[in-house]
């Protein structure tokens, strides 16, 4: 190593060392300092107290200032003596030898080396000093924790806690402290802020409601506390206080002195800061100067739902409706209300539930009956819950629930939901119509069976559903002269599904096969689309209709309840009078709503009478109302006319509506179908002519051919009634609740004359089970037809539609060899006939075939109405199958077999009068829905009342069909048993 390296390198090594020294001593310097300022601070402090002088405060600071200096001087003196190459001292507590040469090395670096002097041994001597100091780091040299465990140091960390004792723990001394920090302190009014007060408290006691006791808090700078609670604020003055007042939160309190402490109390009301002050001897106040403040905690408001019913509801009057609620609250609950604003705004309230005290969470139920409290069919009631707390200091704070709208059920709500279903109807019918036209055919194999099953499922869900609205047709639900129009549509959309299967399963046909199919399907798809639209408008004109004649007799009704109120005016009178009102509005509210969902279905000039009289019937309620609350009489009788003209008029725009609706789409069908049945009648009345004079014939002639056999024809009876059982007994297979509504009544008519022909066999009637039989068996023959085809197109699960049509076929297996054994016991009667008797019969056969004609004429008429749709498809079978029968009776006629021929005739006049009746009964039920005027004429009745009946108004009905029931208990005359059960069956209808 050249010398001048080895030098500059003992330089850099005391340079370490130097600084390393002086450091330490600079914290030495520093603890010695600052111990002796806090603790001339700690003792000025206590000297100076909390009111400190100004002239103390500065006399403090400044021997504060000078002991520190003086103290850290003296401890950072020794630095003084590693100046230079001093610092090589330090080394002697290690390695004494090196002090010397450290000090050489240095000398060499500050000058250069003398003339003669051997550069070898500088290098040398240099050498061997850098790997001599290698070995000994300057940390070593100078360690940290020797150097400062000084008695500097820890005189210092004495002082500091012992001044940091005195100020924390000697009340005076910390009060002076702050006077120190913050001399000459004044608040924007002047006042002195000092460190007035020590061991503050602040005492709670509680509202009452909350069910608390009361508490100490210490040292309070910030109290949330509920309204109304009490706080007894209280502290000791830190200098002697001649008066004290307390400001909370703007609010100024007298502090009275009780014993050594201060004491103020308040009410809490608002937010703000509580400012102290005390007046010292020398007449001058102090503010404390800790920083305290209030908030108030608003009590919360209970949280209340209503889990039950979940929305709004329509409810049956008898229905009792579970109320199911859940209350929170931030300190209890103390009542839950359950609350229910009628129709005519008056509230009804009940309490449901009383919780113990604390009680922050509860749940319950009640019960609730609408037709308890008043309500009418038909009216709209507010239901919601209130829950209450106990806050007695601001009053109860009430949380209200979600409100659901109930409505007690009605003729008009029933029908709104008939409207709804029909909508979706037809909205699947639009859906039907619009995937089948988004998937065009392809000539893909794999593309058009995917399509077809994906076109299948959506038919198969409309199939159901017409199926669905021509079951609720026939049983009355709806227009009963609809069911044929629901019928007719699910029989074409079903065949051409049908067609639409061969032509995919099990293989995928021919490409232009598929798309005639398909444009059929199309073309029928947008034909029923039409039909049900306008069987949608249709009925919601019929429910506009009916509500207008609501509106009338609510009008009937409100006139004579104002008329008790201008005989007897008392709250009860007027109570109910406006109650009535308020029906009332609610159900024009109902019709304006009903209006506007007609759209553009009903001529625009129609539309605008309908909603001009809406609004002016509207008007005319109000102003009653208003006359009835002011009690002026005298207005609400003149307003009252005014709304009987009002509604005059609004019925009239709505029967214009429904009259030309009515005579553009289903007027021409009305007419065809009246006709229909004038020819039904006639022809109904020549069957019944020919089937008596045949049925006659076949009397006389059974008589002689039973005296002619005597006991085998009752024996041969006897052993062919168990095998009707037999018959009966395959049937059992099949599921009558898998059945469609249709199938069904065709399955429970079968059952009926397998039944009717085994009691004609126990008595040994053979024609009687001869005729039963043969009914039987054609009915049974088309419900096996359909079910196989079911079988087909549905096996339904795990082929129980495929057993179905199996047990159905084994049955009419059965019941033809049956009805073959009973053909071979019965007597010829041929063979017992009179000569007159044969020409009668020969006679009658021309007449029965002109009947069988008109028959055939009149399933056409009914098989194509004037639109192009049928009057009624099932008239129209019905007609074919009758027309069938009557050939039957006309060929048994031919033959002279007046046994064949009679029970032809007789079911065919049979058919004819049902047919008959249930069209009669179906055109009825159609002008009832439409109201047909009492003058006869086609024009709807709006003024007639609708009638509400009261139970006891059934004793006559329920009376009459007790005396029925008792009736069909006793044996009718042989031969007329089944006439006889369908005429009381009728009647119980």
């Amino acid at each position: 190593m050249p010398p001048s390296q080895a030098a500059t390198a003992a330089s850099r090594y005391l340079a370490r060392l130097r600084a390393r020294a002086t450091l330490l001593l600079a914290a030495r310097a520093v603890a010695a300092a600052l111990g002796t300022a806090t603790a001339v601070l700690a003792i000025g402090a206590w000297i100076a107290g909390p009111l400190a002088a100004s002239a103390i405060v500065i006399l403090v600071w400044s021997c504060a200032i000078v002991g520190a200096a003086v103290a850290g001087g003296l401890a950072i003196a020794p630095a003084r003596a590693l100046a230079g190459s001093g610092a090589a001292r330090l080394v002697a507590s290690m390695r004494p030898e090196l002090v010397s040469p450290l000090r050489t090395a240095f000398e060499l670096s500050a000058a250069p080396v003398a003339a003669g002097a051997s550069s070898e041994l500088v290098a040398a001597h240099a050498q061997r000093l850098g790997a001599e100091i290698a070995r000994v780091p300057a940390d070593r040299v100078v360690p940290a924790g020797r150097w400062l465990r000084h008695p500097t140091v820890i005189g210092g960390a004495v002082a500091l806690g012992i001044a940091a004792g005195v100020v924390l723990g000697v009340d005076r001394a910390a009060a002076g402290a702050w006077a120190l920090v913050h001399p000459g302190e004044q608040d924007a009014e002047g006042t002195r802020v000092a460190a007035a007060l020590e061991a503050v408290q602040a005492r709670l006691v509680f509202p009452g409601y909350l069910g608390r006791g009361a508490t100490v808090i210490a040292d309070p700078s910030r109290l949330e506390l509920p309204l109304g609670t009490s706080v007894e604020l209280s502290g000791r003055a830190r200098f002697d206080a001649t008066a004290a007042t307390l400001d909370a939160a703007g609010t100024e309190v007298a502090m009275e002195r009780d014993g050594e402490r201060w004491v103020a109390r308040f009410l809490v009301r608002t937010d703000g800061p509580l400012s102290i002050r005390l007046r010292a001897d020398d007449g001058r106040w102090a503010r404390d100067a800790t920083v305290r403040s209030i908030h108030v905690l608003p009590d919360e408001t209970p949280r209340v739902s209503m889990l039950s019913p979940a929305e709004d509801a329509i409810v049956e009057g008898t229905e009792t409706l579970t109320v199911l609620f859940e209350a929170h609250d931030d300190v209890g609950v103390a009542a839950v209300d359950l609350v229910v604003k009628g129709a005519d705004g008056r509230e009804q309230r009940r309490r449901i539930a009383t919780p113990e005290a604390g009680r922050t969470e509860l749940t319950g139920d009640d019960q609730l009956a609408l037709g308890d409290l008043g309500a009418s069919p038909g009216d709209r009631v507010e239901v919601w819950i209130e829950a209450s707390d106990g806050d007695d200091v601001s009053g109860p704070h009430v949380g209200r629930s979600e409100t659901r709208t109930l409505t007690l059920a009605s003729e008009a709500t029933r029908r709104d939901e008939s409207l709804g279903a029909l909508q979706e109807l037809v909205d699947l019918a639009v859906s039907t119509l619009a995937d089948r036209l988004e998937l065009p055919v392809t000539d893909q194999e794999a593309q058009a069976r995917a399509r077809f099953d994906s076109l299948r499922g959506v038919t198969e869900r409309l199939l159901f559903s017409l199926d669905g609205f021509a079951s609720r047709a026939r049983s009355g639900e709806t227009r009963r002269t609809d069911a044929a129009l629901y019928g007719e549509a699910s029989t074409r959309i079903r065949r051409l599904l049908f067609e639409e299967m061969r032509a995919h399963v099990p293989n995928v046909g021919a490409l232009a096969l598929r798309q005639r199919i398909d444009a059929r399907s199309v073309t029928e798809l947008e034909d029923d689309v039409l039909l049900l639209a306008d069987l949608l408008t249709r009925a919601r004109i019929e429910d506009a209709a009916a509500i207008a004649r609501e509106l009338e007799s609510l009008r009937r009704e409100i006139a004579s309840l104002l008329r008790e109120l201008q005989r007897a005016d008392t709250p009860e009178a007027r109570a109910a009078l406006l109650a009535a009102i308020a029906r009332a509005q609610q159900r024009l509210e109902d019709l304006r709503a009903r209006m506007s969902r007609l759209g553009t279905a009903v001529p625009q000039e129609f539309a605008n009478a309908q909603e001009a009289e809406a609004r002016e019937t509207q008007q005319a309620l109000e102003q009653l109302r208003e006359s009835v609350e002011r009690g002026d009489l005298d207005a609400a009788s003149q307003a009252l006319t005014r709304l009987e003209q009002e509604i005059d008029a609004l019925a009239r725009a709505l029967g214009a509506s429904e009259e030309s609706f009515g005579e553009e789409r289903f007027g021409p069908r009305d007419q065809a179908l009246a006709d229909a049945l004038d020819r039904l009648h006639g022809l109904e009345g020549e069957q019944r002519e020919l089937a008596r004079r045949t049925t006659d014939v076949r009397g006389s002639a059974a008589r002689r051919a039973l005296e002619a056999a005597g006991a085998r024809g009752e024996e041969a009876a006897r052993r062919l009634a168990g095998r009707a059982r037999e018959v009966r007994e395959a049937l059992s297979p099949i599921d009558r609740e898998r059945l469609t509504s249709l199938e069904r009544d065709s399955f429970d008519a079968i059952q009926q004359r397998i039944r009717d022909a085994e009691d004609a066999l126990s008595t040994g009637d053979l024609g009687e089970a001869s005729r039963m039989v043969a009914s039987a068996e054609e009915q049974l023959g088309d419900l096996s037809r359909d079910l196989a085809l079911d079988a087909m197109m549905f096996p339904g699960h795990e082929g129980q539609t495929s057993r179905a049509a199996h047990a159905a076929q084994q049955a009419e297996r059965r019941l033809s060899e049956l009805r073959a054994s009973l053909d071979e016991a019965l007597p010829d009667l041929g063979d017992h006939l009179g000569d007159g008797e044969r020409g009668q019969l020969s006679g009658d056969a021309p007449r029965q075939r002109t009947a069988r004609g008109a028959a055939g004429d009149l399933a056409e008429a009914f098989e194509a109405g004037p639109d192009g749709q049928p009057l009624s498809p099932d008239a129209a079978e019905q007609l074919g199958e009758i027309a069938r029968l009557m050939e039957e009776g006309a060929r048994g006629l031919d033959r002279g077999d007046p046994a064949t021929a009679s029970r032809a005739q007789e079911e065919a006049a049979r058919r004819l009068t049902e047919l008959r009746e249930q069209i009669e009964q179906d055109m009825q039920r159609s002008s009832g829905g439409g109201g047909g005027g009492d003058d006869g004429s086609a024009a709807p009745d709006f003024r007639r009342r609708v009638q509400i009946h009261d139970p006891n108004q059934f004793e006559g009905p329920m009376d009459l069909r007790r005396r029925l029931l008792d009736a069909m208990g006793e044996s009718p005359p042989q031969g007329y048993e089944d006439s006889v059960q369908r005429y009381y069956e009728g009647l119980l209808r």
